[in-house]
């Protein structure tokens, strides 16, 4: 994971601190299991939604005591949900970033038509702008969906900044995780929509400006920052590319995840780092989730192992970077392309 021809950054590395807040009816739909098709204040059984009222909720006590800015990347329908909506402004009046995650949360968004992309971007935009009162910047697409199609869509949207890729060399793998975790029912072609399209692992591994025709390269030199989205990459190690997010390094364990982390951090001087919703509830304190092996490292952990992970992993980041939210980041940069 080290990387003998990359010296550290002579500056100490930005963090960029993500988190999805995929509700629990949009995780269930991904992996095809059984529950709410419609999101919801509370589960079928009556009990609140645990990714909002357990896991945003106690993110939102981690990132105070740490003083850290976050941007939380939100699914349209759960906007228009009141309680959620009440959630998501309390972020945003302690000053974390709302982010757009499309209307529905489909998995495969780039294989759709442009219109219906196009409507995904917008409508989540609508309803994150009438829940909290500003309208998003930045777009990440479910399942890390860096296709072509979906670039193109956030360039037309007119948005400033997407977070949607992983550029990593594990994407097969991870696809037939993916494909293995869901109800057998469902485990047909839409895994596809996992991990994007095209050799997404050859993308720089820090900020850039994309071509939206193939999200991998950079048009760096191509004139003004605009109509270019800056795409910033969430953070893998260098040379192998190993994604280091959470809900991957929590499952293999927190030996591992230092060093990936560590390795991926001193080569960077900028580390987007992703969270998800869940990373904060406890497999006791929800229902219906993926079992078997990888459901029970994924999903299954304790509360208490899980924010021992999150943490760490806070400190670990906080140790060598220094938090900036990321609507900050991206203004910064384009003042500083506006200048050459």
């Amino acid at each position: 994971m080290g990387n003998g021809k990359r010296q550290r950054p002579a500056e100490r590395p930005k963090v960029l601190i993500h988190v999805d807040l995929d509700g629990l009816w949009a995780v269930k739909e991904v992996y095809g299991l059984p529950g709410s098709r419609t999101p919801s204040a509370a589960s079928p059984e009556g009990r609140p939604d645990p990714v909002y009222s357990l896991g945003a909720a106690r993110f939102l006590d981690l990132f105070r005591q740490a003083q850290a800015p976050a941007t939380f990347f939100v699914v349209g329908r759960d906007c228009e949900i009141p309680e959620k909506a009440a959630l998501l402004r309390c972020l945003s009046e302690r000053g974390h970033e709302i982010a757009n995650h499309s209307y529905s949360h489909p998995i495969g968004l780039g294989r759709l038509s442009a219109q219906t992309i196009d409507r995904e971007i917008a409508k989540a935009g609508d309803a994150i702008q009438q829940a909290v009162g500003r309208r998003p910047i930045g777009f990440r697409a479910p399942g890390f969906d860096a296709s072509p199609a979906v670039l193109q869509a956030v360039s037309r949207a007119g948005l400033d900044y997407d977070a949607s890729l992983l550029p990593t060399r594990a994407g097969p793998l991870l696809r037939a995780t993916a494909r293995f975790a869901k109800h057998p029912s469902e485990r047909g072609p839409s895994s596809m929509g996992h991990y994007g399209a095209g050799p997404v692992w050859r993308a720089p591994r820090e900020p850039y400006r994309c071509d939206p025709d193939r999200p991998w390269r950079s048009l760096a030199g191509a004139g003004p920052l605009r109509p270019s989205v800056l795409e910033l990459p969430v953070a893998v190690t260098p040379r192998l590319r190993l994604p280091v997010h959470a809900s991957i390094a929590m499952a293999v364990g927190w030996a591992w995840a230092r060093r990936a982390l560590n390795a991926a951090v001193r080569s960077s001087e900028t580390v987007v780092y992703l969270f998800h919703g869940l990373d904060l509830v406890g497999g006791d304190e929800v229902r219906g989730l993926p079992g078997g092996f990888v459901g029970r490292r994924v999903f299954g952990l304790p509360y208490r192992r899980k924010r021992d992970f999150v943490e760490r992993t806070l400190r670990l980041l906080l140790s060598a970077g220094d938090a900036v939210l990321t609507r900050s980041f991206v203004e910064k940069a384009r003042q500083e392309a506006a200048e050459r």
